[in-house]
């Protein structure tokens, strides 16, 4: 993603040479990024977001840069926000900050920062994504729904779409419809810890059917992949619960 940073300034409509100094930073602090050195780039960085000599519009990828380059989160987000603001037609700073914005549980934000994101990408399945997650931490199901079919629709094979709608059809209590859409989702390459997430909710779904054995093997499967600490706590819980059960059938 950084690369494509640099090729956008790049590709600027200004005369290369008005920038040339500022281009050359950029890219050495891309470089050390893509070395995961963080702090030699942050050490170009911080000095340009200060520079009278650097545009606007060059600033705002200085910003998004640093964002990446964060310690804290307060700093990514206080970085990532400043990046928009520089650059409201910069996608990739909204993209990031609305990743951002999610991670810290601002979904009002996120809402915000992912419709701009729309307007400027209109075909964009990530954005809808995004906000389709925020929409459905927020309670409204229906808009969520709505949103993760736009990113199914546009594009398919971004399986973890059909997780995401999976959880706001399990939310709204229409089993059928989640259990199809974690079953699609599974068919495709998930992250862990989705897969996981997947599991999971089959697994309560059996549950709440009364189909133990089912429910035992998807909690197993999920207690492989869950990256959330509660949630694996759950999965033991309801381990437990099954056995108790089915030692008295």
């Amino acid at each position: 993603m950084a690369r494509i940073v640099c090729l956008i300034l790049l590709l600027t409509t200004l005369p290369l040479s008005a920038f040339a100094g500022p281009v050359d930073d950029i890219n050495k602090a891309v470089n050390w990024i893509d070395r995961k050195d963080c702090e030699s780039a942050k050490k170009i960085l911080l000095p340009m977001a200060e520079s009278e000599e650097v545009t606007d519009t060059q600033k705002a990828y200085v910003y998004h840069l640093l964002s990446i380059c964060a310690d804290r989160a307060q700093d990514a987000l206080r970085y990532s926000k400043r990046a928009t603001e520089l650059d409201p037609k910069n996608s990739d700073a909204l993209k990031r900050y609305t990743d951002i914005c999610i991670s810290q549980q601002n979904y009002t934000e996120a809402i915000a920062s992912s419709t701009k994101l729309l307007d400027l990408v209109p075909a964009s399945a990530e954005a809808f994504g995004l906000r389709g997650i925020a929409y459905r931490e927020t309670g409204q199901l229906d808009k969520a729904i709505e949103d993760f079919t736009a990113a199914i629709n546009i594009d398919g094979g971004i399986g973890i779409n059909y997780a995401r709608r999976g959880i706001a059809y399990f939310k709204k209590n229409d089993l059928d419809k989640a259990l199809a859409d974690f079953k699609q989702a599974q068919d495709s390459r998930l992250p862990p810890s989705a897969r996981g997430e997947c599991y999971y909710y089959i697994a309560k779904i059996a549950h709440t059917k009364r189909d133990f054995r089912n429910a035992e093997t998807n909690y197993l499967s999920a207690k492989q992949f869950l990256a959330d600490k509660q949630k694996l706590e759950e999965a033991d819980i309801m381990l437990s619960k099954i056995h108790s059960i089915t030692e008295w059938q």
